[in-house]
């Protein structure tokens, strides 16, 4: 009895592990994506002659072209999909449009993603331990979406 107990949890340690690993990745991965897309925002802004504000507002993650713009990205379940509105050069909302194939539980806990993104400007939001995957796709979605309105 005493073996089975230590053989489970030592299982559930490693699947813990794992799920903190992937969360790191995750986050990781989304910020070097968020970089790369503020480095190409810099250069553009450079090269079109708008100034060193017009570029540093990029950098800094405002300019972003007004419109609705539709970004995709794998979640746990399948492709989450994001309408991402910005007015005035800022995000002002981040509605999920598709997201059919997300766990309704997951896809509860890991909602809360978007607000960060909102306040963040697209910049930095934290996946959400036991939706790692779900919010992922979130936060790709929105940078996908993103890319476009540079």
């Amino acid at each position: 009895m005493n073996n089975l107990l230590i053989k489970i949890i030592c299982v559930f340690l490693v699947l813990l592990a794992f799920a903190e690993y992937n969360s790191v990745t995750a986050t990781r991965l989304a910020e070097e994506t968020v970089a790369k897309v503020e480095a190409e925002a810099a250069s553009a802004g450079a090269g079109s002659g708008s100034g060193s504000a017009g570029g540093a507002a990029q950098a800094a993650g405002a300019g972003y072209k007004d419109g609705k713009y539709v970004g995709s990205a794998q979640g746990y379940g399948g492709t989450v999909s994001v309408e991402v509105t910005i007015e005035g050069g800022s995000i002002t909302n981040i509605e999920a449009i598709a997201h059919g194939g997300e766990d309704a539980a997951y896809w509860d806990m890991c909602s809360g993603v978007i607000p960060q993104l909102i306040e963040t400007q697209g910049q930095k939001a934290d996946t959400v331990s036991g939706a790692t995957f779900s919010s992922t796709g979130i936060i790709n979605a929105t940078i996908d979406a993103l890319s476009q309105a540079m």
